[in-house]
């Protein structure tokens, strides 16, 4: 804990903000675009070297991956507006203005997976198997996008007093709902937990697959497809249920507010709704594969 704590420490102490990475006339490269496609490239390129580790096409995967980047940016920034509504009726063209940050990670993992599903059925491609080919890098691009947000003063945190806590810069929209106070830097927390989250499945998956490969005997305890994406998902919807306790919102954020307990944003509401379906999956899954090793067992001894 320490250690995570100095290596938070070290980062926030020796960066600066930087929205705008380059400036050429009217020209501009914004840091939080730059990552965002860091993070979908990064997830592209280990997928499709995975796929081809597995057996499969790796250009479809690819071709999966800009699907997946198109419908997440649409399906992110539709549920941003949706809830800054107000704020782009005066100037509808703003909402095209993505380069600036404002995207909701559930409205882009909604989307996503609807975009996914579709391409990967088309294609003819096993959707639970494909889904856990890509939970690494999806948790790799959780860990890059995120350090974007830093970088654009976006996804902020509450004012707090630890050594850690950064103040953002006037201008900033941290600075503008927080002027001159020291917030949480939520956006680091998450990438760290991104990056966990990629090595954690890496580990796993690592750990089935090298039990399978001792015998025929324990092929049984390969983890069942789709397991690895769930295991994702409910992680994800744990953690981000707790962190948004955290998190700085806007007043029209909260669903839920009451003198009894702290206010809950859309996002916990989702990742309540999304924590039990994930474990429903995953033990749905293994009742699946389980039933079928019956079957296959039964057919075994007939013959």
């Amino acid at each position: 804990m320490l250690f995570v704590i100095w290596c938070l420490d070290i980062v926030i102490c020796f960066s600066r903000m930087y929205p705008t990475l380059f400036k050429f006339g009217p020209f501009e490269i914004h840091t939080w675009g730059l990552l965002l496609a860091i993070a979908f490239l990064a997830g592209i390129s280990l997928s499709s070297r995975r796929a081809k580790r597995e057996g499969m096409d790796p250009e479809k995967i690819s071709t999966l991956g800009v699907v997946i980047m198109i419908s997440s940016i649409i399906g992110g920034r539709a549920l941003f507006v949706l809830y800054h509504l107000e704020e782009y009726k005066a100037n509808p063209l703003e909402i095209l203005a993505i380069w600036q940050g404002g995207l909701m990670i559930y409205g882009g993992v909604l989307t996503a997976f609807l975009a996914g599903f579709v391409y990967l059925r088309k294609s003819k491609l096993p959707v639970w198997k494909v889904a856990d080919l890509i939970s690494p890098a999806l948790a790799l691009g959780l860990a890059f996008g995120r350090i974007g947000c830093y970088f654009n003063g976006c996804c902020y945190g509450k004012p707090t007093h630890l050594p850690w806590a950064i103040q953002f810069p006037p201008g900033s929209e941290a600075s503008q709902t927080f002027p001159d106070q020291s917030l949480h830097p939520t956006q680091l927390y998450e990438s760290l937990v991104g990056l966990l989250l990629f090595f954690f499945l890496l580990f796993i998956e690592a750990r089935s697959v090298k039990h399978e490969a001792k015998s025929m005997k324990h092929k049984e305890r390969r983890l069942p497809q789709g397991s690895l994406f769930f295991s994702l998902t409910a992680l994800y919807s744990i953690w981000r249920f707790g962190i948004d306790f955290l998190r700085g919102y806007e007043p029209n954020a909260y669903l839920f507010q009451s003198d009894l307990c702290e206010p809950l944003t859309i996002n916990q509401f989702i990742s309540l709704l999304l924590l039990p379906l994930s474990l429903f999956m995953i033990l749905r899954l293994r009742k699946k594969r389980e039933k079928h090793r019956r079957g296959a067992e039964v057919a075994e001894l007939k013959s």
